[in-house]
């Protein structure tokens, strides 16, 4: 009986025993018939992330790198000592809808700069004839916020406007655009203003290779040297040249009437205008990430010039 009690025992005892060895060391028996630790080193999931945001860089995480294309591991292309101003600077940076306001009213210094990427054909609704107005109805941002923007800028804030309209190959084929809506569209845009500045409006168009797909179009803009693309100096001595980028298949490009940043063949490609002791920027997205061209430069460049540079 007593044999038989502790059988029963130890048949109880034989799943905890095996969860104990599942949940510990694992063993594995070593030619000698000896068992052999081994050490299995545990990865905490969110670790793979956290570290490829850090070798991604604070610059290049957002503001100023806000084209279209997507960043990926892009950590910037000039030795480290090109971008410490920025860095020591902390530029302090909001996408547009994106922004507390409210907290931007009582605090002024909460953000250096406020900006806006471009939108789909589905997203911008045009209303009236003021640009901002437009955009902020299309980013469901009320009048009393607006009117915080407006007074924010003039205080000395930097505004930075990328504004492109995107239409798809889709759009085309399923009727949302066509080139007479296109060109009533353009009309639009051209009448409207902002901060009392007509807009500068242009088209770029990829070719269709067939109805739901088009061939990106990549244009590049060359200054040759000693040419004057705009009238910001130290922009105008050392950018050689531009990459405007497009997946979509048309393009809708708008820049204030301002003063000139980047001009060629005749054509506006950024401007900005003085408001009160800050700025409204507009400007082409122009691509940042490749090499052999001058749009991460031009942004640094840039953005140090509106931060404080002189002409």
């Amino acid at each position: 009986m007593k044999n038989l009690s502790l059988l029963v025992i130890v048949l109880l005892l034989l799943p905890a025993l095996a969860a104990c060895n599942l949940a510990g060391t694992p063993t594995k028996t070593t030619g000698a018939g000896e068992p052999e630790k081994i050490q299995i080193i545990s990865i905490p999931v969110n670790s793979l992330s956290q570290s490829t945001g850090m070798e991604q860089g604070a610059l290049t995480g957002g503001f100023p790198f806000i084209s279209q294309q997507p960043q990926g591991r892009f950590k910037g292309k000039f030795n480290p000592a090109f971008y410490e101003g920025l860095e020591k600077r902390g530029v302090r940076a909001a996408e547009l809808d994106a922004v507390d306001f409210w907290r931007l009213k009582d605090d002024p210094r909460l953000y250096d700069v406020i900006y806006l990427r471009g939108m789909l054909l589905d997203q911008f609704k045009p209303r009236g004839q003021g640009f901002l107005e437009s955009i902020a109805y299309s980013l469901n941002i009320p009048v009393e916020q607006l009117a915080i923007l407006r007074s924010w800028v003039e205080g000395g804030g930097i505004l930075w406007l990328e504004p492109a309209i995107y239409v798809s190959s889709y759009d085309y084929k399923f009727k949302k655009m066509d080139d007479a809506r296109l060109n009533h569209l353009v009309q639009t845009l051209s009448g409207m203003s902002l901060d009392g500045h007509r807009l500068n409006v242009f088209t770029e168009r990829a070719r269709r290779t067939d109805d739901l797909h088009v061939e990106p179009l990549s244009k590049e803009i060359l200054f040759g040297k000693g040419e004057k693309p705009g009238e910001i100096a130290s922009i105008n001595e050392q950018v050689g040249s531009l990459l405007l980028q497009q997946t979509d298949y048309i393009g809708i490009y708008m820049n204030i009437q301002g003063t000139p940043i980047i001009s060629s063949g005749g054509r506006v490609y950024a401007s900005y205008i003085p408001v009160g002791k800050g700025k409204i920027i507009t400007l082409a997205p122009f691509d940042y990430q490749d090499s052999y061209r001058d749009g991460e430069l031009f942004r640094m460049l840039l953005l140090s010039w509106a931060l404080g540079g002189k002409n």
